[in-house]
């Protein structure tokens, strides 16, 4: 009487679409772990394992991103891996694309040049700023506007106050060569004031703290801030006759003479 019930035909129909969908997750769920996986490869200095990748998976862009927002730039640089970003370099020139996965930030606000800078890996920092001195296929104005036409203006402000505050806190700390390599790759720019809700700018904090080393590295690349009032009416010059740094006075006094 039962066997009226049975019915094989939608059972292994029914099989057959839970099978393909299964298939179907697999390779999605693969696809979802491409750039963590990829970012491991560039972790441990794999170019082979990270040229298969690319191979296997031709529309992966090499500047995806895990959910920290780092890509596989900022995780070389922070192990001091050069084979890794060196391929992913020679990999965008090859293709003719432009190299914005350097400048990209990772959810901290974190560029690749100053995660090598970071952890002590000046080969690999150095290596970034060649790359983008080059600039075969690299344009920061470009690349400044793209930002500018595709973040939202709330997230564009964040972002902006976040370089702001990190600035300020390099200047302060005496990061100067972490400093020089941001300017010299374009992550901060000298025409810009990043003065904080006080007025305070970068040469502010490095001339209240007495550090000279940013404030010749600030004067070498024409940052225009020498003379720039906080809200209290001081400007560098002021904080460093406060504090008696007679260093960074002559210096500010000559250059803005």
């Amino acid at each position: 009487m039962l066997d009226q019930y049975d019915n094989d035909g939608p059972e292994e129909e029914e099989d057959g679409k839970d099978e393909s969908f299964i298939n179907h997750s697999s390779v999605s769920i693969e696809e979802s772990l491409l750039p963590a996986l990829f970012c491991t490869a560039a972790a441990e200095g794999d170019v082979r394992q990270m040229a298969d990748f690319l191979e296997q998976f031709p529309e992966f862009c090499v500047n995806s991103v895990d959910y920290d927002f780092r890509s596989a730039a900022h995780v070389a640089a922070a192990e001091g891996q050069l084979r890794s970003i060196q391929f992913l370099y020679q990999y965008s020139y090859s293709r003719k694309q432009d190299l914005s996965w350097i400048y990209r930030e990772d959810r901290w606000g974190f560029t690749s040049i100053e995660e090598a800078f970071r952890y002590g890996h000046y080969e690999v920092a150095n290596y970034l700023i060649e790359c983008v001195r080059n600039g075969e296929k690299v344009n920061t104005t470009d690349i400044a506007r793209r930002r500018s036409s595709t973040i939202k203006p709330v997230l564009a402000s964040m972002n902006q106050w976040r370089k702001v505050l990190r600035f300020a806190t390099l200047a302060s700390e005496n990061e100067a060569e972490l400093i020089n390599g941001l300017l010299a790759s374009g992550v901060f720019s000298p025409l810009e004031l990043y003065a904080d809700y006080d007025g305070r700018s970068p040469m502010h904090f490095a001339a209240a703290n007495g550090n000279l080393d940013v404030i010749k590295v600030l004067l070498r690349y024409g940052y225009d801030g020498k003379t720039h009032k906080d809200r209290w009416g001081n400007c560098a010059l002021d904080e460093a006759r406060r504090k008696k740094f007679a260093e960074i006075v002559d210096l500010l006094n000559d250059d803005i003479v």
